[in-house]
């Protein structure tokens, strides 16, 4: 299976002229096989399983309500 993908890979690359240094590719191996999720959080991003952004969004104005809600609770009129 790798090695298949390894060779599309290259078969790709050469459509647009790039090569891959197989010398300096590293393969990184799971003990464990990968697991079915729907979605994940990867530096500070929702990936879904089927690429759809709504979570993303949802959870971009959560935090952006947050802050803003922070911010209005420091403002000088609710110091009186």
């Amino acid at each position: 299976m790798l090695l298949h993908m390894i060779e599309r890979l290259l078969e790709i690359g050469k459509c647009d002229e790039m090569e891959m240094n197989v010398k300096k590719t590293k393969v990184m191996g799971i003990s464990r096989p990968p697991e079915n999720v729907e979605y994940i959080n990867c530096l500070a991003r929702v990936k879904t399983y089927d690429a759809r952004c709504t979570s993303e969004i949802k959870s971009r104005i959560a935090i952006t309500e947050a802050a803003f809600n922070k911010i209005k609770s420091f403002s000088p009129a609710n110091w009186a």
